[in-house]
């Protein structure tokens, strides 16, 4: 069972001297929409798994291909609040997915830097091809491609999804994946001689570490 709430709320980092992941931010623009979109699921506490694939497909099928840009970008916003819930939950396991020593070694929030870049201020959207990512200035409906490398880690999430595929993977799981194989998580723990784990070996061990109750 899932929030509304979570298509407008983004987890977002305040990096100073140190990573500090700061209460979610309310993304009012995002709130609207969602209202709008969906106003017979707007008040209700929690969304059933039909209804949280139903929204996720609408807001895709939006941030896609709808001929209005700035529908686009603020249906991607919503997407965006949504994943970075997971992404954020999925960096809290990688430490347990290795032995206890691995603790001490690094904690989660210093992977979150790599992963949970996105704070919601812009309004983004990709190109036909789903390659590129641009920043959308809604006052003058010029867009401005993001430099290669500064990509949003969420919005590429949402370029690599499509849940009309025959696999069906839920968002949930995609974003799971694709965070565990970011190329800088992976480059973090190799310089602490730690191989990433399998698909099978790390739902295995997430299993344990959600069972066992370590958060």
């Amino acid at each position: 069972m899932v929030s509304p709430s979570k298509y407008w709320q983004m987890q977002i980092l305040s990096i100073g001297e140190d990573v500090q992941l700061k209460k979610y931010r309310e993304i009012s623009r995002a709130k609207e929409f969602f209202k709008i979109r969906f106003p017979h699921l707007n008040n209700k506490p929690t969304l059933s798994i039909e209804e949280n694939k139903q929204v996720q497909t609408v807001l895709w099928e939006i941030f896609r291909s709808d001929d209005d840009i700035y529908q686009r970008a603020i249906a991607g916003l919503c997407l965006r609040c949504y994943v970075s819930h997971r992404i954020l939950i999925t960096c809290k396991t990688i430490p347990h997915i290795y032995n206890v020593s691995a603790e001490n070694l690094f904690r989660y929030t210093d992977l979150l830097p790599f992963v949970l870049n996105d704070d919601g201020t812009a309004l983004v959207i990709v190109d036909s091809e789903g390659k590129t990512q641009y920043i959308l200035n809604h006052h003058d409906g010029t867009n401005r491609a993001i430099a290669k490398g500064a990509e949003f880690f969420s919005v590429d999430i949402l370029q690599r999804f499509n849940p009309n595929l025959g696999s069906n993977e839920s968002l949930d799981n995609w974003t799971t994946r694709l965070t565990r194989q970011n190329q800088e998580i992976k480059s973090f723990l190799w310089e602490f001689g730690l191989a990433t784990p399998s698909d099978w070996g790390y739902y295995v061990n997430l299993f344990l570490v959600l069972y066992l109750g370590f958060f």
